[in-house]
């Protein structure tokens, strides 16, 4: 039980801000992929992640926006 009652030291508690920290990774990734030669299919692989990566900013600023609504009507 005390597993899901405390709380992990500070240094491993996810940020709060986890979109920023997504938007940092795809843009890593574009880079990644504009500076190795890669072929047409790793290249396609790489857009593909990155847009993932975007399509997972857009879903954590939704679960936040819609988690605060939450709490505002409780």
């Amino acid at each position: 039980m005390s597993y899901f009652i405390l709380k992990p030291p500070h240094d491993h508690q996810p940020s709060t801000d986890l979109a920023s920290e997504l938007i940092q990774v795809a843009d890593h990734v574009r880079q990644f992929g504009a500076v190795n030669h890669l072929n047409k299919v790793e290249r396609e692989a790489m857009k593909l992640v990155e847009l993932t990566l975007r399509q997972a900013v857009e879903l954590t600023k939704s679960v936040r926006t819609n988690s605060n609504g939450r709490s505002k009507r409780s």
